[in-house]
């Protein structure tokens, strides 16, 4: 059988019960396209968009919407923002009953300008996700969860909480961990926890040179490997991106190394690379997002890590070429077929 067929029919296995359960912000994307995103100046706005978003959010939405149950913690308003939130979770069959409605709270808003290469600028208001508390995460999960996602809230007391939470969760349930820029810019003497929790990490170029003073990825990496993160994702843009494992690490704990792609060896570690898809760039907002979808896939489908990393490459690939995270994610089908079209051709 083909990794496309064995893929597709892991997939199709996948139970109805929930696999994983993701935490971070529920915030409301709203999308002006501009000519330039200025520093002092004017100009005039293209195009608004309005959907929901928050990052890891967006990557439990691609997963449902790929088929996998998923849970979802965080906080809303009781306003229309926070109703478009639970609708469009409920759209692909998230499970909310740990998005607790907070009365009066105003729901988390990010207000983003993207100019005609598709690059942005993001200003986040928390609103209500600042206002998450212990009890509002759950104390017991079900079984079947394998997986818990998690990226950043705004304020000391919800990340506290949040990792207070994460260092509660059963050793059974894999961390996959993106911090983001809010989270990258504390500092990795606050975050160290998290990395030691975390099977893997997704961190963008720029927030592994913030978090390490480190350029040359293969000894940026280095440092979460050491706090004992088995796997790191490094996204470079147009550039694709760099997987890194170790494999006393990866394989007790039943990840499948690579069967293929580019991998190389350094200081001690497995470097897997990926180079991106073209794609014609509309909005990168939620590209990492996707990114970690395609790849948390992978590992839930027990695919071996060289899959993960294109079903990755691949997701994030479409998502740009649309203006918006969630209306940028891929369905399945689109899913599968930009995978096949990606593999390279049998001479």
């Amino acid at each position: 059988m083909n990794a496309v067929a064995e893929l597709e029919g892991r997939i199709k296995s996948l139970s109805g019960l929930p696999k994983l359960i993701a935490s971070g912000a529920l915030n409301v994307d709203h999308l002006h396209k501009v000519p330039q995103i200025l520093t002092d100046g004017e100009t005039r706005v293209l195009l608004l968009h309005r959907e929901a978003g928050g990052s890891a959010a967006n990557t439990t939405y691609a997963l449902s919407k790929w088929g996998v149950r998923c849970i979802f913690v965080g906080c809303i308003g009781d306003d229309d923002d926070g109703k478009l939130l639970l609708q469009s979770f409920h759209e692909v069959g998230v499970m909310t009953q740990w998005v607790r409605v907070k009365l009066g709270a105003q729901t988390g808003r990010v207000l983003g300008f993207v100019d005609e290469h598709g690059k942005r600028a993001l200003y986040v208001l928390a609103g209500a996700n600042e206002l998450i508390s212990e009890s509002d995460f759950p104390s017991q999960l079900p079984e079947s969860v394998e997986w818990a996602h998690c990226t950043s809230l705004v304020g000391d007391k919800p990340m506290r909480t949040q990792l207070s939470w994460v260092m509660r969760l059963p050793q059974h349930v894999r961390v996959s961990f993106s911090p983001g820029a809010i989270y990258a810019s504390l500092g990795i003497d606050t975050l160290h926890k998290f990395f030691e929790r975390a099977t893997v990490v997704f961190l963008t170029q720029d927030e592994l040179f913030q978090l390490t003073g480190c350029y040359d990825i293969a000894k940026g990496v280095q440092v979460f490997h050491s706090l004992g993160t088995a796997i790191a994702c490094v996204t470079m843009g147009a550039e694709g991106s760099i997987v890194s494992y170790k494999e006393d690490a990866i394989l007790p704990i039943g990840i499948e190394p690579p069967v293929g792609g580019k991998v190389t060896s350094s200081c001690g570690l497995v470097l897997l690379r990926q180079e991106a898809i073209r794609a014609n760039v509309v909005d990168t907002t939620g590209a990492g997002d996707a990114f970690a979808a395609g790849f948390l896939l992978g590992l839930l489908t027990k695919m071996p890590l060289d899959v993960c990393h294109r079903l990755a490459t691949c997701a994030a690939s479409i998502c740009v070429e649309r203006i918006g995270a969630r209306s940028g994610m891929p369905s399945l089908n689109e899913l599968i077929e930009r995978y096949k079209a990606s593999l390279p051709s049998e001479r």
